[in-house]
Order: C-alpha cells, then structure tokens, then sequence
C-alpha cells in the first residue's frame, strides 16, 4: 500500500477494523459492506466532510483496494476487494488490536 497518501491509509485501515468487528455476529460477505461514503463518516467517526469521504473512495476504488458504484455524488455499495483483505491479514497477524495501533499512528 505503499500507492496511498496516509489519508487513503487512514480510510481502508478503518474500514477494515470495522469489517473485523462486525464479523463475529456477521458473515464475512455482509462485514463486507459498508453502505455509501456518508456512512462512513459517522460509522468510522471520520473527521472528513461528505466530498473528502468520497474522494478518498474513489481514489481507493482506482487503486483497486475498494469496490464501489456511483451515486449522488457520492461512493455507493462500498466493499473491500479480496486483494485487500488479504493484504490486512498478512499484515495485522494479532488482529484487530494491531489495525488500531496503526490507526493511531495517522492522528
């Protein structure tokens, strides 16, 4: 992930914290949707306005990290990409403890 600004970082990081804590009462295939980018503004307690979230979005869908469709404006239908679940589970081998270390370090 070395192709994104610590912004973009920030984002996928947290949408794949929240993946992760959903899981245990969830599916991963439904974990692994996250509505559009408003939504994420107030489900990851994102200090972004609506353009910024969705900016990120589609930088992140460009990049191949993210799938989503447009939609007012916005980033719809946001999941994951296999690809970057992958990448997250290689790289945070303790699980979510350590995505919220790495988290912290953007702030």
């Amino acid at each position: 992930m070395d192709d994104l600004t610590n912004a973009e970082k920030k984002l996928i990081s947290s949408l794949y914290k929240f993946y992760l804590e959903k899981q245990p009462a969830l599916s991963p295939a439904k974990a692994n949707r996250f509505g559009n980018s408003t939504n994420l503004i107030s489900d990851l307690s994102l200090d972004l306005d609506i353009d910024e979230s969705s900016d990120l979005c589609w930088s992140l869908f460009r990049a191949g990290y993210i799938e989503c469709t447009p939609g007012d404006n916005l980033a719809c239908n946001i999941k994951l990409t296999g690809k970057t679940i992958i990448y997250f589970e290689n790289k945070f081998k303790n699980g979510i403890m350590d995505v919220v270390k790495f988290i912290s370090s953007f702030r």
